[in-house]
């Protein structure tokens, strides 16, 4: 089969007329403009076309659009660029910026990603929305809040209550209020939350129906250096009150043998 079937041919002498002549120029032009074959010359395509090549070099402009089926698009060299306005990407969206080589996201995400993100350091005034975050996100520096913070429920014990024996650790950064109740012979261990914020923690001692169970703190200055002893009226109650200072841990009994 010819390469162009409507190309029509002459017999040898024959005159040419001018529409025939401009006919096989149209057959040339629609052969040109509609096969991969030619590469030397611009085409129009006005129908869907499929290569099947391993590598394509040119400039595409797509009236309606382009769609890459299988393979992928591979950028080896000049990146790419998409103008604003110019792209509407269905699907994943990753960041309004540039991923580097190295898989570095530099500019602003605006997506929702699902997935595990690496050791990454945020730079201050990223987040000026509402953020949760699922799991335990851990603060080795100082956390300043301007205005106030708010916790929920289950991160934050406003008071709590306990019978106890033994020694014991208390975390003065997780309280506000508690109660224990002396079961037997008792260590507090207080455990300051550190950093420069102060706190105070509310503590009331309780002896049970037994009564005269020792009591002593580690971790805690008292006035002039002693501790007030505990009451062990059994039934009775003490009432402490630390504040976890820049100096540390400072205690004093507020009140004692409450009914």
């Amino acid at each position: 089969m010819a390469l162009i079937p409507s190309l029509k041919t002459w017999a040898d002498l024959e005159i040419l007329t001018a529409a025939d002549l401009n006919s096989n120029f149209d057959a040339l032009r629609v052969a040109l403009n509609s096969t991969g074959a030619f590469t030397d010359v611009a085409r129009t395509w006005s129908a869907t076309q499929t290569f099947n090549v391993a590598a394509f070099s040119g400039v595409v402009t797509a009236a309606v659009g382009l769609t890459v089926t299988a393979g992928g698009v591979t950028i080896t060299a000049g990146g790419l660029t998409i103008a604003a306005g110019g792209a509407d990407i269905t699907g994943p969206v990753l960041v309004d910026g540039d991923v580097t080589a190295t898989g570095d996201i530099d500019g602003n995400f605006i997506g929702t990603f699902n997935g595990t993100v690496p050791a990454t350091s945020v730079t201050s005034g990223l987040f000026p929305g509402a953020y949760s975050f699922a799991s335990t996100v851990a603060i080795t520096g100082l956390l300043t809040v301007a205005n106030q913070a708010g916790v929920s429920a289950g991160m934050y014990t406003v008071y709590s209550s306990a019978d106890v024996s033994g020694p014991i650790t208390l975390f003065v950064a997780t309280f506000d209020g508690a109660r224990r109740r002396l079961v037997g012979n008792t260590t507090i261990t207080l455990s300051a939350q550190g950093g420069s914020v102060s706190k105070i923690f509310r503590l009331a001692t309780a002896q049970d129906g037994t009564g005269g169970h020792t009591l002593n703190f580690v971790g805690v200055t008292w006035e002039g250096g002693v501790m007030p002893t505990p009451t062990a009226t059994a039934g009775r109650t003490d009432w402490w009150e630390f504040w976890d200072s820049p100096m540390g841990i400072l205690g004093r009994r507020v009140g004692a043998n409450y009914v």
